[in-house]
């Protein structure tokens, strides 16, 4: 019953953001993906970290809300505890941030794990930070385990998607 009351609470208050197309996971998400929280940390009286550890399985990808007030600054970083490569990217109204897998050669590299960006009326203030581990081709599939430390003004939220 609680998880339903938390998942309720949770659709109201993406509600604003149905039309969203950075959004697909609002109509569910895949059974081969798995987050969970590592560390939630006040760092100082206006500014929080928020870890998160993410598994993906081949072929799928997982994004995580981030709510922003206007004028807010972000910082993050990721890494992944396998040797898959992922695509990730931060989509607000518009694209922020991009990085993807250099073999891909239609694709634009962006060698950084790291991103930084400021809220602004032209983003909007809701953020899909989307990770992608895409289907290699292989025979045997292979989860991509990546980890996402984000720091965040301690106004802002951020929703990353429940198990099932």
């Amino acid at each position: 019953m609680a998880k339903k009351i938390v998942a309720l609470l949770l659709a109201l208050t993406l509600v604003p953001l149905a039309g969203c197309q950075a959004l697909p996971w609002l109509n569910g998400s895949s059974p081969s993906v798995s987050t969970r929280i590592i560390k939630e940390a006040r760092l100082t009286a206006s500014w929080q970290m928020t870890q998160i550890e993410l598994e993906l399985g081949e072929g799928t990808q997982v994004p995580v809300l981030l709510k922003l007030a206007a004028g807010d600054r972000v910082d993050g970083f990721f890494y992944t505890e396998t040797d898959r490569k992922v695509t990730f990217q931060v989509m607000g109204d518009s694209l922020v941030y991009e990085s993807k897998d250099e073999t891909a050669p239609a694709l634009k590299s962006v060698s950084s794990d790291r991103f930084s960006f400021t809220a602004s009326a032209a983003m909007g203030t809701s953020y899909a930070l989307t990770f992608n581990n895409p289907a290699g081709g292989s025979k045997v599939e292979e989860n991509a385990k990546i980890i996402l430390e984000v720091i965040y003004p301690a106004t802002g939220t951020i929703f990353v998607p429940l198990e099932k």
